[in-house]
């Protein structure tokens, strides 16, 4: 009876070790990057989009001050044969950033736990912390410059902290056929790139990415905060968001385009080609697409809520408006919330 009774206890004992844990790790990525410097999220309609002060000489310290911080040299290469970079950072600060061959430099980094290691063409960059560690220590700022090239693969994955990516050249950008960022929570600005197939994974945190050419794919899945696209081309999109707001700021959508929104707003302006599919569960939608109406096919469908196009409401729970050889196709998918589709040209 003893022995059975023992077990319990420590079965009971080891649940609620491993839920403890699991409600500090979620109390530290909520609030890991409250110390950091706010990266301009523009919102609606951000023209002013500027990269942060920070991102090559200025980190954050914990509490309210700023600090500079003598950079250590991690690693240096003018190798013109690396076409893959794979960056795992545990929480920081992390910049790419163009520059004169390949140069990895940290400050205010635990740097017996930072590695940046070339194997053939790829390099490999790691700055993993135990639990304690990121709470006890200040945020790191990690700095990478990459010469201006074609990379085969970028990839970044990191538990919580800010990303600053420009790749930004007159009159070039940074290119590569692959681009991967997994964030589970902080805050994400980019800017300036070509890229055949994208993916963003992202749990909470906001996202600005300015500039950006997407030739084949992009798979975006934000679970929970703001996205914001600005003069961007989007080819074969995904997306999917749970919770905030979506915005595409004079974006362009090719190919098959789909927006699976659980709760949030959505606001477009810019041009639509080929077929663009909007799933909503609640939320507001407003549009404004380049081009004359007759140029679009329109179909909607809604379970409660208003649909206006052109300030012209449209009546019953569907309709449509279909055109021969569209520009582009509309499909639209409410189930509660309103929205507007307003055409520059009527």
């Amino acid at each position: 009876m003893m022995v059975k009774l023992c077990k319990r206890l420590i079965i009971f004992g080891i649940i609620l070790f491993i839920v403890g844990v699991g409600i500090l790790g979620g109390l530290f990525a909520s609030g890991a990057i409250d110390d950091l410097p706010e990266i301009p999220f523009g919102g609606k309609y951000n023209y002013d989009y500027a990269a942060p002060e920070y991102a090559v000489t200025e980190v954050a310290v914990a509490g309210d001050n700023y600090a500079f911080y003598e950079s250590d040299s991690i690693f240096s290469s003018s190798d013109e044969n690396i076409t893959n970079i794979d960056v795992h950072i545990s929480s920081g600060i992390f910049n790419l950033l163009i520059g004169e061959g390949f140069n990895v430099t940290a400050s205010n980094a635990d740097i017996d736990k930072i590695s940046a290691v070339q194997d053939g063409n790829k390099l490999t960059i790691e700055y993993k912390r135990n639990f304690i560690d990121t709470l006890t220590s200040d945020h790191a700022n990690i700095i990478l410059t990459v010469p201006k090239k074609a990379f085969d693969e970028i990839s970044l994955e990191m538990d919580a902290g800010q990303v600053y990516i420009s790749g930004n050249i007159e009159p070039d950008y940074l290119s590569a056929k692959k681009l991967d960022i997994s964030l589970n929570a902080g805050e994400l600005t980019m800017d300036s790139m070509n890229v055949n197939e994208f993916s963003l994974d992202m749990s909470a945190g906001n996202a600005f990415i300015s500039a950006f050419n997407i030739s084949d794919s992009a798979d975006v899945n934000v679970s929970m905060g703001d996205c914001e696209f600005f003069v961007t081309r989007l080819t074969n999109a995904e997306i999917k968001q749970s919770a905030g707001a979506m915005y595409f700021n004079d974006c362009t959508l090719t190919g098959n385009t789909k927006i699976d929104m659980s709760m949030g707003d959505l606001q477009f302006s810019g041009m639509i080609r080929d077929n663009t599919n909007i799933d909503m569960s609640a939320g507001e939608i407003y549009m404004s697409v380049t081009g004359f109406s007759s140029e679009y096919s329109v179909i909607t469908d809604r379970s409660a809520g208003e649909i206006y196009i052109n300030g012209e409401e449209k009546k019953g729970s569907h309709t449509e408006s279909i055109v021969s050889d569209p520009l582009g196709t509309i499909n639209i998918d409410i189930s509660a919330g309103d929205c507007e589709i307003n055409f520059t040209e009527v």
